[in-house]
């Protein structure tokens, strides 16, 4: 696995930082290092039980992109799933709510020349979702098989952002959060190649 910074400030939600980091046992073989149990919670059980990431059956080494890793739940998840996927991943720090402004997405997947496939791209930067879309490249764009999007509708962007998949492929399906408030619903965008199309994205 590997890291990455993307620009960002994403917002706390309903859940307040610890004072400091803690560790958190969430199964008997999953023990994580938390700034906030609650999001801990959230995430552990839209990821390792409802499972809303497993959407598209991939190869047995896949390369996933992990924009907004947060405590690493969902690298965790994947690489216990696919011991041999290749992680390309993005965190903030637990001690602070901010992002550094780097590079763009493709920056980094140019330090790949051989890359023939990303099998899985997967978004969760808390309202800076379009900015980390729109750092791929088409040249990377063309190589994307699968991605999700889990995004707010308070933040906005939601039209774009189904625009913007929609202009690199057709298949876009939007999928309400059945936990999330009816004053602030929050989405899973999840678009996916279609088996015998030469590609779900466009350049």
């Amino acid at each position: 696995m590997e890291s990455f910074e993307l620009p960002g400030v994403p917002h706390p939600g309903t859940d307040t930082p610890l004072t400091e980091p803690q560790f958190l046992e969430l199964e008997p073989d999953l023990t994580v290092w938390i700034g906030a149990e609650r999001d801990a919670r959230l995430i552990h059980k839209e990821i390792h039980q409802d499972q809303l990431h497993d959407f598209a059956l991939l190869p047995s080494k896949p390369f996933l992109i992990d924009a907004g890793a947060n405590i690493g739940l969902f690298t965790l998840y994947m690489k216990t799933k696919y011991p041999n996927a290749h992680v390309l991943a993005s965190s903030r720090s637990l001690r602070s709510w901010t992002y550094v402004p780097l590079e763009r997405l493709s920056r980094f997947l140019d330090g790949y020349p051989d890359l023939k496939q990303i099998d899985l791209l997967k978004v969760d930067v808390e309202s800076w979702e379009l900015d980390v879309l729109r750092g791929l490249d088409d040249r990377h764009w063309k190589l994307v098989r699968n991605a999700v999007i889990e995004l707010s509708e308070l933040s906005g962007l939601r039209d774009d952002i189904e625009a913007l998949l929609k202009e690199k492929g057709p298949s876009v399906d939007r999928q309400l959060m059945s936990w999330s408030l009816k004053s602030a619903p929050m989405y899973f965008l999840k678009a996916m190649r279609r088996e015998g199309a030469s590609s779900t994205f466009r350049q």
